[in-house]
């Protein structure tokens, strides 16, 4: 069980990639130099990575969905209080309307009532 014996003089430098230190250098600093042009997908992105990516901007975007929903959800409660603030307010005014006008028909009333029987008393007294 001992390490496999490489075949050639050429082969110890070989990694597990298969290529050699000169290559893998060349290609770090091509990867490198894609990478720093601004696109960070530049360059070779593993399947891993990929994903990793994508459930970052899914989650982010949920982050932005969820604030903007509590966000509209406060606005609509706000928006209701306010409308139920104007109803109330609407429902004492015409309860204070009601209100004026059977008193003023109810001393109306009673001014009729004593003026008839003040007529009909007087009607007696004759």
């Amino acid at each position: 069980t001992d390490p496999p014996v490489p075949a050639q003089e050429d082969d110890e430098d070989v990694g597990r990639t298969g290529l050699q230190q000169t290559e893998l250098q060349s290609l770090s600093v091509t990867l490198k130099r894609q990478f720093d042009q601004g696109d960070p997908t530049a360059g070779l992105l593993s399947y891993t990575a990929k994903k990793r990516r994508s459930i970052d901007k899914y989650i982010d975007g949920a982050a932005e969905a969820d604030t903007k929903a509590s966000s509209d959800m406060m606005t609509m409660i706000l928006l209701m209080d306010e409308r139920s603030a104007k109803r109330e307010e609407s429902r004492i005014e015409r309860q204070e309307k009601y209100d004026r006008e059977r008193e003023e028909r109810d001393a109306r009333h009673e001014e009729l009532h004593l003026l008839l029987m003040g007529k009909m008393m007087g009607q007696h007294q004759k």
